[in-house]
Parts: C-alpha cells; sequence; structure tokens
C-alpha cells in the first residue's frame, strides 16, 4: 500500500494553541462553514434586517473582490436562524420542527412553514452571481475553501500540525454546504432517507458543525420518528417537493460556479464529476 507523507505543515506557534482553541469550541481546526460564516459577520449599520446586503465580514478576506464578502454573507443568511428578520422565514420554519418534535404533533401550519423557508432559500441561493462572477470564485476564492481530502490536495494525505505530530497528517475537509446545519435538520425531520455513501459524506461533513447543531439534528431525527403519520400531514408532499426543487438550483448553481469553469481541466473536472454525482443522488432522494 502506497502511503503519502504530507508536505504541508503548520508550525507549533500556530498549530498547538489552534489546537487548544478549537478543542474548546469542538470543530475542526480547519476553515470551515462555522467559522467563515456562521461567526463571521457584523452589522454594517443598526437594522432589524439580516441579509447579505446589510452586513459585513469580520474576518476570512482571502481577496479584495466583492465577491469574498458576498458569497460569505449571503451563505449566512440562509444558514442562520435569526428572528430579526423581516421575513423570518427560516426561523420560523425551525421553530415549527422544534415544537413539532418536542411535542410529538403536527401542526397544521408546520409544513408550510417548511415549504415557505425552503422556498426562500432557494431564491436567495440564485443570487449569488450578483456580486460573485463564475471565473472569480472558481480561480480565486474556491482555492481558500479547499480542504485535503480531494484533487492534488490529497496526494498529501492531509497537513501535519508540529506539535501534534502523534496524530499524523490530517486529512480535512475545506469549507462547505454541506457543514450547514439547515437542510441536515429538514432532512432528519422530513424523514429523507439517504444512500449510504451519501449519508457517510453528510455524516463526516456534520463533525464540523457547531455541537450543538450536531446534537439538535439527532434530537430531531429521533423525534420526529416518533410523530405518527407525519409522511400523511397537510403539505408534507408540498414541502418535499420545495426540498428538492431547491436541490435542483443547488445543482444549477454548482455547475455554473465549478462545473463549468472546470472545462479544459481534466483532474479538477472528473473531481466536479464525481461531486455532481453525489448532489444528483441527493436531490433524488427527495423525491416523493
Amino acid at each position: 500500500m502506497c502511503v503519502f507523507q504530507a508536505r504541508l505543515t503548520i508550525p507549533a506557534n500556530i498549530s498547538v494553541p489552534l489546537f487548544d482553541v478549537c478543542k474548546r469550541l469542538d470543530l475542526k481546526p480547519i476553515v470551515c462553514h462555522a467559522s467563515v460564516c456562521l461567526a463571521n459577520w457584523k452589522p454594517i449599520k443598526e437594522t432589524t434586517i439580516f441579509n447579505a446586503s446589510v452586513i459585513d465580514i469580520i474576518t476570512f478576506r482571502f481577496t479584495q473582490h466583492p465577491a469574498n464578502r458576498w458569497f460569505f454573507t449571503l451563505t449566512a443568511q440562509v444558514s442562520l436562524f435569526t428572528i430579526t428578520q423581516i421575513e423570518a422565514e427560516l426561523a420560523e420554519a425551525i421553530c415549527a420542527i422544534a415544537s413539532a418534535c418536542l411535542h410529538g404533533k403536527i401542526e397544521q401550519s408546520t409544513m408550510q412553514h417548511i415549504c415557505n423557508a425552503v422556498t426562500k432559500v432557494t431564491s436567495t441561493i440564485q443570487r449569488m452571481e450578483e456580486y460573485v462572477p463564475p471565473n472569480i470564485f472558481y480561480n480565486n476564492l474556491r482555492y481558500f475553501l479547499s480542504g485535503y481530502t480531494q484533487n492534488a490536495l490529497a496526494e498529501q494525505g492531509g497537513i501535519i500540525f508540529e506539535g501534534k505530530e502523534n496524530l499524523g497528517p490530517q486529512p480535512l475537509h475545506g469549507g462547505s454546504a454541506a457543514q450547514s446545519s439547515t437542510f441536515h435538520v429538514i432532512d432528519a425531520f422530513l424523514g429523507i432517507k439517504h444512500a449510504d455513501d451519501v449519508e457517510a459524506f453528510l455524516a463526516q461533513h456534520r463533525e464540523y458543525m457547531p455541537p450543538k447543531h450536531r446534537q439538535f439534528i439527532g434530537w430531531v431525527r429521533e423525534n420526529a420518528a416518533k410523530i405518527s403519520n407525519l409522511r400523511n400531514a397537510f403539505g408534507y408532499q408540498q414541502a418535499l417537493c420545495a426540498v428538492k426543487k431547491f436541490r435542483e438550483v443547488h445543482i444549477s448553481v454548482v455547475t455554473k460556479f465549478i462545473i463549468l469553469p472546470a472545462k479544459g481541466n481534466s483532474k479538477i473536472g472528473t473531481g466536479g464529476s464525481s461531486f455532481m454525482h453525489l448532489l444528483h443522488n441527493i436531490a433524488n432522494d427527495s423525491k416523493s
């Protein structure tokens, strides 16, 4: 068996305190969704609205292009369950899910809240190109979100943290939308089942979420399974269709920002094709 040796290391004066902080937070020592989106925003001015146009990022300014800010703030908009929005569909959906799991019953409005939230998220992600040109994302920003598990970086086997050499090379995933708890929660509640390879992929990325998010997903999955006739609830099929529509739109966004710019680069293109296969499987799992 061929064993790859990591060629990149992080010096101990950075890696040791980084590991200590990440251990306290129960997060991975790499740029991830929790760090670049959930905990990386501030209001531009005093407002009760929460959306990408009125917030700025705090750090992780990888490039000078406006795409850097917009990519993270727009992603934060569809990930944070804030009740300060004028249109708080996502917060209402999560509250409806929590209430149903807590009381063991579905209200007539539960599925409508989910449908409204997913529809809102679907329209929001289509705004990505307003300030993020696909070529800028692909050729610039994307590299800062790459992990050590795919493409050329996989050949290194991971990254070595000096002072933590006993752990060996760390094959860490980069930042990914799969690390957002939003659709993990919705999938768990609606009882959407994924194939083993897809579930393994999603389970890996749940390890990059804040611990309370992981716990909430598990709690929802456990308690939603106890609700009788959930799949026959009013609006269930509409909610399922909304989730499938979101995933179809997400595929079109990924195609525009990753697959099409990768043409001519066979190595990245192959990786992109494999990733698209995974996304198509996830979308198909959302069928009624």
